[in-house]
């Protein structure tokens, strides 16, 4: 079955609230792409399971920052090397909140 997963990150000034509306949603895949060159884009906004596992990891820095870590899959789960590189790869990204 193939379906794009994309790389979500979801955000909330008042996160015990699901219905108020505060809720926003980052595509990491387009930052990613909108900040790194050629051979380590994705295929698009929403990579499929060839290019990540959309798992990530997410820590707090700080009382308004935070990082979250992605992978980047140049084959797939069989690893590298692949159609789309060499390697695979772990990139990290500071997340700055303001409310």
């Amino acid at each position: 079955m193939g379906f794009d997963l994309g790389i979500l990150l979801y955000a909330s000034v008042t996160p015990n609230d699901m219905s108020d509306g505060s809720w926003t949603t980052l595509n990491l895949a387009a930052n990613h792409n909108a900040t790194v060159s050629g051979l380590w884009q994705y295929n698009g906004s929403d990579p499929s399971e060839s290019q990540t596992t959309s798992y990530t990891g997410l820590t707090a820095t700080g009382p308004n920052t935070a990082m979250v870590c992605y992978d980047y899959l140049s084959n797939g789960w069989s690893g590298p090397s692949g159609t789309d590189g060499k390697y695979d790869a772990i990139f990290c990204a500071t997340i700055n909140t303001t409310h």
